[in-house]
C-alpha cells in the first residue's frame, strides 16, 4: 500500500488504515517502535513492548535525571 509523506506541524508522518492498525492490535494514541535498517533503506512499525520491572526503573529515573538536570544537559550539548 503506498502512502504519502505529510506535513503534521514541525514534523512530519504518514497515515495508517484502519485495516492496518487492526492487523497490527493498535488502537489511537497506542505507543509504537519504529526501527530503520539504513542498509535495507526501509523502516519498521510494531506495538510498544512493555518495560519489565527493572526497565521501567530505569526508564523512571533516566527521565528524573533528565528533567533534574536538562539546562546542564542542554548547556553540555551546545559544546
Amino acid at each position: 500500500m503506498a502512502q504519502k509523506v505529510i506535513k503534521i506541524g514541525k514534523s512530519v508522518g504518514i497515515t495508517i488504515s484502519k485495516e492496518t492498525l487492526q492487523e497490527l492490535g493498535l488502537r489511537l494514541g497506542d505507543q509504537v517502535q519504529v526501527k530503520v535498517d539504513k542498509k535495507r533503506n526501509v523502516f519498521t512499525v510494531a506495538p510498544q513492548e512493555d518495560l519489565n520491572k527493572n526497565d521501567e526503573k530505569i526508564a523512571k529515573l533516566t527521565a528524573q535525571f533528565i528533567e533534574r538536570y536538562r539546562d546542564d544537559l542542554e548547556e553540555l550539548a551546545k559544546k
